[in-house]
């Protein structure tokens, strides 16, 4: 007689293993123990700190596992003037908000608490940021809408924005983006034309150069055309009698 073969053993430990891995994972994403009891509020102005308690309600009593930090984030960003904001949260109960704010390079003229970041964005500011350059975006009684901002290039804007204090020894003066769609600075009382939003770098290069060339030329002109940054055309203002 043959010999009787022996039944292999099946290893059950693998899957064990995961059952528990399973029911722990369930436990920890259902279980009130995790919910957030208390949540830390990082780089918040007093004055948001309304709205962010707000959106906070929301995830009162919440397990850890279940909130989503990308929705909270962009909950958080009703704020314009919020830049980032990152969530985190342990199973222990705590979670951190930090928020970091839009840099802002300029004012917007005529629209009160309206301000333009570093990178073009226009946003809000609950609170009233000084010693900026102007922005103007056409005729003063203009009104901004959606369709205007669209088509305006807030990023060579606040280029500019950013540039002038460096140009006329820390004066913040004024950028404005012309109904005819050019840029124009207003430094000193002159009007400098730089055209449409290219070759702007060499276009303050050569502003640069007449200003070093004659410290007092911005008091002279009233109109200095750069459209060709290298053939400068000025309109001087009449010598006072």
């Amino acid at each position: 007689m043959r010999p009787r073969r022996k039944k292999a053993k099946y290893d059950w430990t693998p899957l064990l293993l995961a059952a528990i891995a399973v029911n722990l994972g369930l436990a920890l994403f259902y279980s009130p123990l995790t919910a957030v009891t208390k949540a830390r509020v990082e780089g918040v102005k007093p004055n948001d700190m309304v709205g962010v308690k707000a959106v906070l309600k929301s995830i009162e009593g919440k397990p850890a596992l279940q909130i989503n930090g990308n929705n909270l984030s962009s909950l958080m960003l009703y704020n314009t003037a919020f830049d980032s904001v990152k969530f985190e949260a342990n199973p222990f109960g705590r979670a951190v908000i930090t928020v970091t704010y839009r840099k802002a390079v300029g004012r917007l003229s005529g629209v009160p608490g309206t301000y333009l970041a570093d990178d073009g964005t226009i946003f809000k500011s609950s609170e009233v940021l000084t010693g900026l350059p102007l922005i103007q975006i056409g005729q003063p009684s203009r009104e901004l809408d959606g369709t205007i901002v669209g088509r305006i290039p807030t990023s060579a804007l606040a280029y500019l924005a950013q540039e002038l204090p460096t140009i006329a020894d820390g004066e913040n003066g004024t950028v404005l983006y012309a109904d005819d769609g050019g840029l124009n600075l207003v430094l000193g009382g002159a009007e400098i034309k730089l055209g449409q939003a290219v070759q702007l770098e060499a276009k303050l290069t050569s502003l640069r150069k007449l200003m070093d060339a004659d410290p007092e030329l911005l008091s002279k002109v009233l109109v200095l055309n750069l459209y060709a940054p290298d053939k400068p055309a000025a309109r001087f203002r009449k010598p006072s009698n």
